[in-house]
């Protein structure tokens, strides 16, 4: 029996072949990335999706035809179409409007009050469209502080050149979708130019799913071929390269202080110190229990023996503290064996009262911190951190925990290599870079970790000092590595100059 072309339709829905629909409504061929992007925006498969591709393979093109398809299926959504200025996101615009009117079935739900080609061709280019489904979209420019997005609802909010909206707005871009959060859509394309932006941070979320597509990947689909690829890799810089061909953000530029492979290899690292410290404090417990039953020369020998290998750990916390409301509080902790770092454990918490992140601190050195070690916890005395730094140092005397050092780090104190670094914040950001282009130091994977030390930069200043340039938005996680293996005095084991 022949299907009806009713049931075709509804098969192809069903397999979601967007390939076909495409094909069908407005005559073009989409390749296999192409069909990808299409889908995902058209069924809606992912919530959160990041979409980088090389240039002028049609990206913008196929995420019109997404949200083109998802309109004439009746989804009432509203749409915000966002780019760092108003002709980016009229890119997107331009091209819908060319589908609405190249589509009847698309057009018929389009409400447009008027008649005539030329009007209606105008109608359809406005930057707000409504569809008598329900549906609207509209254009939004991210400009400056984006003022002109706050009051603005939507269920997808489409964010062209997303690598270029500040972090300001995109604040703003993100209030959009708080009418109906667990099911808001967010879509993201960009050119890779650069890192300390949050379509840099999604890329890392492992919320988004990310497509990328590269040159060899738009080779194999036909969309360009290697001779002009090639032609291209002579034209331009190595840099433009990678962001336009090989659809890549840059590694590390000259004024970064950490490159993301020296991160991506401080996560595969493991120095088992955890399990190395814990079996010589098992030893010492167990020989403290059977001291009797051997001589008093052997039980000491082999405690000294014992204490001297354990003398070489410390265990240390370090905290970033935040005021209410304000950034993070965020804590880590870990261990410190012969130059080398593993952290174990962190914490972190967007409302933060500060004698609740004292309380906080003390219970995880009571769970992390044997008598038997020797220990430190490292918070930042400047500002909100120094009641809490206070407050901790009276309560490790009242406990008499006479293993652990209370030590308040102050960014803006002097360096000790001032004639190299600007101050102490400078002198301990780039400490910790050495450490981990050395691979000494073991982290857990963390998005966050991974968005804010990438995102870090330094300058020289006029008298030629070393100084760290933070990025917009606070860098918590960045800051309480940083305290973890902050140096206060003298004898500095690394060479970071």
């Amino acid at each position: 029996m022949d299907l009806t072309n009713q049931e075709i339709y509804e098969e192809i829905i069903r397999n979601k072949r967007v390939d076909i629909l495409v094909k069908h409504k407005w005559g073009y061929d989409l390749t296999p990335g192409q069909i990808e992007i299409v889908r995902s925006i058209a069924f809606l498969e992912h919530k959160r999706l990041s979409i980088s591709a090389m240039t002028r393979y049609g990206k913008t093109q196929s995420l019109a035809f997404g949200v083109a398809l998802l309109l004439d299926f009746g989804v009432p959504a509203k749409i915000a179409f966002i780019g760092p200025k108003e002709e980016q996101a009229g890119i997107i615009r331009q091209y819908l409007a060319d589908l609405i009117l190249a589509d009847k079935s698309l057009l018929s739900k389009a409400q447009i009050f008027t008649s005539g080609e030329a009007r209606i061709a105008k109608e359809a280019s406005r930057k707000r469209m409504t569809f008598n489904t329900g549906a609207e979209y509209r254009v939004f420019s991210a400009e400056g502080e984006a003022d002109r997005l706050m009051g603005f609802g939507a269920d997808i909010v489409i964010k062209d050149e997303a690598c270029l909206i500040n972090r300001k707005a995109n604040a703003k871009i993100m209030r959009m979708l708080g009418d109906n959060p667990e099911n808001a859509i967010l879509i993201e394309l960009y050119n890779p130019w650069d890192r300390d932006n949050v379509a840099y941070e999604h890329t890392l979320d492992p919320s988004f799913k990310v497509i990328h597509i590269d040159y060899k990947q738009a080779i194999a689909e036909g969309r360009t071929t290697w001779k002009f690829v090639e032609e291209q890799r002579r034209e331009l810089t190595p840099l433009e390269f990678k962001v336009l061909y090989e659809s890549k953000f840059p590694e590390q530029s000259e004024d970064s202080l950490f490159s993301l492979d020296w991160v991506k290899n401080a996560e595969k690292a493991d120095f088992k110190l955890k399990d190395r410290h814990q079996e010589l404090i098992n030893k010492l417990r167990s020989l403290e229990k059977n001291r009797f039953k051997q001589s008093e020369s052997t039980y000491k020998i082999e405690k000294t023996k014992l204490q001297e290998q354990l003398s070489k750990f410390r265990k240390i916390i370090a905290i970033d503290p935040a005021e209410k409301g304000l950034d993070e509080t965020v804590i880590v902790w870990g261990l410190e064996f012969e130059n080398k770092y593993e952290v174990v454990g962190f914490y972190s918490e967007a409302k933060s009262e500060p004698m609740r992140v004292v309380g906080k601190i003390i219970e995880i050195a009571q769970d992390f911190i044997e008598p038997e070690t020797k220990a430190t916890i490292n918070i930042d005395r400047i500002g909100i951190g120094s009641g809490s730094f206070s407050r901790l140092k009276e309560l490790v005397n009242e406990k008499n925990w006479r293993n652990i050092r209370v030590v308040g780090c102050h960014y803006g104190e002097k360096a000790l290599k001032n004639d190299i670094f600007i101050n102490k914040k400078a002198e301990n950001y780039f400490r910790l870079a050495s450490i981990f282009r050395d691979g000494l130091i073991s982290i857990p994977e963390h998005h966050k970790i991974r968005t804010q030390l990438v995102a870090e930069k330094w300058e020289r200043t006029s008298a030629n000092k070393k100084k760290v340039v933070d990025p917009d938005k606070s860098p918590d996680w960045a800051d309480a590595l940083v305290y973890l293996v902050w140096q206060d005095k003298k004898g500095l084991a690394f060479d970071f100059a």
